[in-house]
């Protein structure tokens, strides 16, 4: 399955979730002023984590989140999900970093994950049969490894990473693909067919001299890989027609796939016993196994070679992707299309009907679709508003919205923090209520002073805290019977009136004035 970057990071302000749970400062802010009597209404903002790239495996699913975590849930028998457990989970959990290192890219794979670190090393974790984790040994970890230097040499970092049924890929900075794990089909691509638990140089095979790579896909048994002469490769299994050269013979190092005249692909990924492509003409083409139409071409006919998916619409593709027996991918009208099997609902159009030819997902008013990944039964994208979206089958939580209940339509990850209270100087406040990450609370009533303000908050199962140093300051000025003040904050005046909600005026920066209404007294 191809996991993807989104290519528009969202930027926040602020590191919301800890590994450890802990307290931080927030940035400098304040909450303004109010009398110590309390009554202050008081409101922020706590953003939510944007997921920047996801990735879907068979039962479990994983993302980059734009506070520099990275999160995973669903099936964790072989601790696939990271985070020094084994149990299953719902919702997403952070996945367990080493020190000093934080991750720019992942790729789930059938039971075990793989990440780039920003060491520019390969890490891996989950089941390790068969030496997929790449670490020299056949002992699975719920925690990420290091992965082996193995052929990579030295001086060389990794790009990329992409996880497959049983097997490793990852590309270099040098334009050479390394693999390691089960090599029984030739899935490593380096000549044989024995496996292998450190990284090995996938050989030349049918690629020029000179040739290097920057993307590949890795399948339940097979291998695809865009070479920097425009050209597609693939090696592995065969018997559905999923590497396109025209052959079901195993192949243990790279083929070229028979592309259709004048096309080159730009994007590939391969899926169980099929294989999905972009090509330069900006339609989708597919080949391998399609007897639940996952070919997209309006039969159930398996092909050896590329065929043209049936039109979306007379729309240009941007991507693709394939999962066991499903197939996604996203136009340029920014919708998203799906074809293949859909017994679980993994097509997204609030239907359990496969379907050979592809239909649109069934999209959230306003909301269109940048990237997307298709796993075993269910399927993953990102969002125009920021959100992830999911559906298919959900028995081990791989949906990741806390349920185990399926879903025939896309229904969003929660990504926004859950209040839990507002204090003010060790004092907690009242009436708290929230929507998506903004907050409203009344003050307590305080002796006057200037204190800390500490936004208490649960998210992905952990407890934070946000502590905002000297965010509110109360004043016995503001208990004046009758007295409206108006208080400098810096850029903006707030309009302070005894026991009732703060209103921001448009009056200039350092203006100060006090008037009382009955005796229109100077409020000191």
């Amino acid at each position: 399955m191809f996991s993807f970057r989104v290519a528009s990071v969202v930027a926040l302000s602020a590191l919301l979730v800890g590994m450890s749970g802990s307290a931080f400062a927030a940035p400098a802010e304040t909450f303004g002023s109010g009398p110590t009597a309390g009554g202050t209404t008081v409101s922020g903002v706590l953003p939510g984590v944007v997921f920047t790239q996801v990735s879907a495996g068979i039962n479990h699913s994983l993302a980059m989140g734009s506070d520099g975590n990275i999160y995973a849930w669903g099936y964790n028998s072989s601790g696939q999900l990271g985070n020094n457990s084994i149990l299953n989970s719902s919702v997403p959990v952070l996945v367990s970093t080493p020190d000093g290192v934080t991750f720019t890219q992942v790729s789930a794979g059938a039971d075990h994950s793989l990440a780039v670190g920003s060491d520019g090393n390969a890490y891996a974790w989950g089941r390790n049969t068969d030496g997929r984790l790449g670490n020299g040994t056949s002992t699975g970890s719920s925690v990420p490894l290091l992965v082996s230097a193995g052929a990579v040499p030295s001086g060389v970092t990794i790009s990329q990473v992409m996880a497959g049924g049983f097997h490793s890929l990852a590309v270099g900075s040098n334009g050479d693909i390394y693999s390691w794990g089960y090599n029984r089909s030739g899935q490593l691509g380096d000549g044989t067919t024995l496996a292998s638990s450190v990284p090995l140089k996938v050989s030349a095979g049918a690629v020029p001299a000179g040739v290097t790579f920057s993307q590949v896909s890795a399948g339940d048994r097979h291998s695809l890989a865009i070479g920097s002469n425009g050209k597609t490769y693939a090696w592995g299994e065969a018997r559905g027609g999923q590497l396109g050269i025209g052959s079901i013979s195993r192949t243990p190092a790279p083929a070229l796939v028979s592309a259709p005249a004048g096309v080159s692909f730009t994007q590939v990924s391969a899926g169980d016993l099929h294989s999905l492509a972009v090509g330069s003409d900006g339609k989708a083409y597919a080949w391998g196994n399609n007897d639940s139409g996952q070919l997209g071409n309006a039969t159930t006919t398996s092909s050896l070679a590329p065929v043209l998916v049936s039109p979306m619409g007379g729309l240009a593709v941007t991507q693709v992707s394939a999962g066991a027996d499903h197939s996604l991918a996203i136009g340029a009208d920014g919708n998203a299309y799906a074809w293949g099997l859909n017994v679980n609902g993994q097509l997204g159009n609030n239907t359990i009907t496969t379907s050979t030819v592809p239909v649109m997902v069934t999209a959230p008013d306003g909301v269109t679709f940048t990237r997307i990944e298709a796993g075993g039964l269910h399927s993953l994208t990102a969002a125009s508003d920021e959100n992830t979206y999911t559906w298919g089958a959900n028995s081990f939580g791989q949906l990741g919205n806390g349920t185990s209940d399926g879903s025939l339509v896309p229904v969003a990850i929660s990504r926004f923090p859950v209040i839990t209270e507002v204090s003010f100087g060790g004092v907690v406040g009242t009436e708290l209520s929230q929507s998506n990450g903004s907050w409203t609370v009344v003050a307590p009533a305080h002796e006057p002073g200037v204190v800390d303000v500490i936004v208490s908050y649960t998210q992905f199962g952990f407890a934070n805290a946000r502590t905002t140093i000297d965010g509110f300051t109360f004043s016995e000025a503001s208990n004046v019977a009758g007295a409206d003040v108006l208080a400098e904050t810096g850029s903006s005046t707030l309009l302070i009136a005894a026991g009732s909600t703060l209103v921001l005026l448009a009056f200039g920066v350092g203006l100060l004035v006090a008037r009382g209404r009955r005796d229109r007294s100077t409020v000191k």
